[in-house]
């Protein structure tokens, strides 16, 4: 499954590095590959961005069917301030961390970008202009989420016969079976990227950033050590040699 975390951390060894750039260029209306991008490798997505691309989608493939997760929206709101809120490049440790040259640190300089794109022209237009309005306004972030709520449902965005409206504590495998014409798993209900899991993804980057810049401090205190060494080295040899 394509998930947003796939585009920043590429977990399933797919290679997505170039995905931030082509969801913004389709958030601008620019011409996507969506076979090169979501049908040769992926069954199924969800997650920002993809979850505001349905009409993009359905046109691209068209016996796709699509599920509207819909909960209370104060409750939607205060999950995205605990979580991927605290994932913009313009925070830390992210502001920091972008400047590093590899993995998966090098993606998150394209990734406030992508955000602001997505959410200006596709999530919430004439509403929040940036990934910022949404996660600094409760207000802000309700309406987008409610207009965008009625938008789909309407079935102006996908056909209503190829859309599930999944709602948080009423819907569970039966409903979700019953609309993909699958067999209902046995297991349990997956209860997956929590806040609890997604604040712990955070305070690893915390503990990275905090590591590398130990690790630099120390490096450059080495390096100053042995050069200074090597000066007082050279000093005494030469004063050796002009008492001699």
């Amino acid at each position: 499954t394509y998930h947003m975390r796939e585009i920043l951390f590429q977990e399933q060894g797919i290679p997505t590095y170039d995905d931030m750039q082509q969801w913004t260029e389709a958030a601008m209306g620019q011409e996507v590959d969506w076979y090169d991008l979501l049908g040769k490798d992926w069954g199924s997505g969800c997650d920002y961005p993809l979850s505001v691309f349905p009409e993009e989608l359905h046109a691209a493939f068209p016996d796709a069917k699509f599920i509207l997760t819909k909960r209370p929206g104060k409750g939607w709101y205060k999950s995205l301030t605990n979580t991927i809120c605290g994932f913009s490049s313009e925070k830390y440790p992210n502001k920091f961390l972008q400047y590093l040259p590899f993995e998966p640190f090098r993606r998150f300089s394209k990734q406030t970008i992508m955000l602001d794109a997505v959410t200006k022209y596709k999530f919430a237009p004439g509403i929040a202009d940036s990934w910022a309005d949404l996660c600094s306004s409760e207000e802000i972030a309700i309406r987008a989420l409610d207009e965008w709520n009625q938008k789909v449902e309407s079935g102006g965005v996908v056909p209503l016969d190829k859309l599930f409206v999944f709602e948080l504590g009423k819907h569970g495998y039966r409903e979700l079976s019953e609309f993909l014409g699958v067999e209902e798993p046995s297991t349990p209900y997956p209860r997956v990227n929590s806040t609890n899991e997604i604040k712990f993804v955070i305070r690893m980057m915390w503990f990275a950033m905090f590591v590398i810049i130990l690790g630099i401090v120390l490096s450059v205190g080495i390096l100053i050590f042995i050069m200074k060494t090597i000066v007082n080295r050279r000093r005494g040899s030469s004063s050796s040699k002009k008492i001699d």
